[in-house]
């Protein structure tokens, strides 16, 4: 969507229409920085993707939320 002048307008659209009824945005492959600037221009309001952090396992992401027993 930062290259391409469709993808834009098609983010800022649905963007605009979330926002008209009081729904926030979620963003789908938020890959570089081009994109996330992008996004941020528009005013979306979460962002997915590679570019944000890379799936792990669901066991090893709540292991990484526990406070280890001393």
């Amino acid at each position: 969507m930062h290259i391409n002048k469709i993808d834009h307008a098609m983010v800022r659209s649905i963007h605009s229409v979330a926002e008209s009824i009081g729904i926030q945005t979620v963003a789908e492959f938020v890959e570089n920085k081009a994109i996330l600037t992008e996004l941020e221009k528009i005013g979306v309001h979460f962002g997915q993707g590679y570019y944000l952090g890379k799936p792990i396992e669901l066991k090893r992401l709540v292991k990484s939320f526990l406070i280890p027993k001393t």
